[in-house]
């Protein structure tokens, strides 16, 4: 910055003697004194502004027209601020400005206008105090690198915020807004904007309807609710609670060992290679998950799960209508079905009860238990090398496959008329129990064992095979 010239040292003078409150009108192009304690406010449209800090010198305002024109500012110094804005007279095209402000340490500006492209960069060191923005902009630019903003709200604009720190409250409808490598709280509110927060550090409680917002990287606590939002996150680290309708909730590559809650009607959930715990609790929507290594629980009311490849537990509490698969599961499933459907493809541990459900399970290593009533079921226990238990109630239909050689024994609590056929094992009723080393001196090894425990209405058909 050059030194202040006799005319700008005329104008401070003049500008400390100005009454309190009154008008000063300056004619461009201006290079003007700034007062060492005031808050600077820029009420402004049609301008290039440029902000940064210094150390040596008095903090000045410059200010010209981009293409040469005549114009004229107007200043208002009162109760400590400075207020400086456009003054044109109301007549003629009103042209556009570039305004330069070089401030010092610990100086905080207000920026209000539209059509403005700013450009605002705090070079001082840290701790030195630093420069504080506090923005309202409309159909604007900006790029704001290493300044402690402490409220940004912007209309259909295009901003950018880099470095900086304290707690910044955000409120963009329309347009692009872009905040990386921040530390402290963030508050935000988007309303149809495309929003990106990368490497934050602290907590974020945002409210979004419409727009998207994506997080990547970055630790700390997220709170948000969203309205046909779509919500993002990439590799952030920290406990996640949203309460969401009509939106897009996607996950990827998110390695915690934080709780994430996700709640609402009508949501599309994609999850990949997320750890973690992980609580659902869909109406309608989807869950879309592959690659987890996670505590996953969901409830889910007519809506579509589909889980693959993952390890961890998986609780399920499937209702109304609700349809679901799980492939490859390497860890333990717990499934509630209420009128719906569930098919399992290779599974570790299952647990299964219910009413009303269809289910389709295969590849199941180890059966815990499995208690249906009024359901249909097709069971796979190919794969096990223990005795297991079913509990079959009501009207339904079963079949299962065990691997030979095998025996069904049928539980002392079935119907006297109950309805099961064995092909390929040997079937034993409720009063036909033979003890293990009888079984294994009868098949010369242990065989598979299945009790079942049926009611009348119950048609159960087991086979045995190679």
């Amino acid at each position: 910055m050059r030194p202040l010239s006799i005319r700008a040292a005329g104008l401070l003078l003049a500008i400390l003697s100005t009454p309190p409150g009154a008008a000063e009108v300056l004619e461009l192009p201006v290079e003007w004194p700034l007062g060492i304690d005031s808050r600077i406010n820029l009420e402004i449209d049609g301008a290039d502004l440029f902000l940064t800090t210094r150390t040596d010198g008095l903090p000045v305002l410059r200010a010209e027209t981009t293409a040469g024109e005549s114009a004229t500012l107007e200043v208002v110094s009162a109760g400590g601020h400075l207020s400086v804005r456009r003054w044109d007279g109301g007549e003629g095209v009103v042209p556009r400005l570039r305004v330069e402000v070089a401030l010092g340490p610990g100086r905080s500006v207000k920026i209000n206008g539209r059509d403005l492209d700013i450009q605002a960069e705090d070079k001082l060191p840290a701790g030195r105090g630093g420069l504080g923005l506090h923005l309202a902009i409309e159909a604007s630019r900006a790029k704001l690198t290493g300044v402690q903003i402490s409220r940004l709200k912007a209309v259909a604009s295009t901003v950018t915020v880099a470095g900086g720190s304290g707690d910044l409250t955000l409120d963009v409808s329309g347009g692009k807004t872009q905040i990386q490598d921040h530390e402290g709280s963030l508050e935000a509110k988007v309303d149809g904007a495309v929003v990106a927060v990368i490497d934050h550090r602290g907590t974020i409680v945002t409210g979004l309807e419409g727009g998207s917002l994506e997080i990547v990287g970055g630790d700390g606590a997220l709170t948000a609710t969203a309205f046909g939002t779509e919500l993002f996150f990439d590799s952030w680290h920290g406990p996640v609670e949203v309460q969401a309708r009509d939106s897009v909730i996607e996950a990827l590559g998110t390695e915690h060992r934080d709780r994430w809650q996700i709640k609402g009607p009508d949501l599309q959930v994609i999850l990949d290679r997320v750890s973690g715990q992980i609580g659902l609790d869909l109406e309608g929507g989807s869950l879309d998950a592959s690659g987890l290594s996670a505590a996953l629980q969901v409830s889910a009311e007519a809506a579509r799960v589909d889980l693959a490849e993952s390890s961890g537990s998986v609780t399920l509490d499937l209702q109304d209508g609700t349809e679901a698969s799980i492939v490859g599961l390497a860890g333990r499933l717990e499934a509630e079905v209420s009128d719906s459907r569930l098919e399992i493809d290779r599974v570790g541990q299952l647990k299964l009860s219910g009413e009303s459900a269809d289910v389709t399970a295969l590849g199941i290593e180890t059966l815990e238990s499995l208690e249906l009533a009024d359901s249909q079921l097709a069971l796979d226990l190919r794969a096990s090398r223990r005795a297991v238990s079913l509990e079959l109630r009501g009207a339904g239909y079963a079949s299962v496959q065990l691997k030979e050689p095998c025996v069904v024994q049928v539980g002392v609590e079935s119907a006297p008329d109950y309805q099961v056929e064995a092909t390929g094992c040997e079937l034993r009723g409720p009063d036909e129990q033979f003890l293990p080393r009888e079984d294994r001196a009868r098949f010369g090894t242990m065989p598979n064992r299945l009790t079942a425990t049926v009611g009348p209405d119950v048609v159960l058909d087991v086979q045995g095979e190679p």
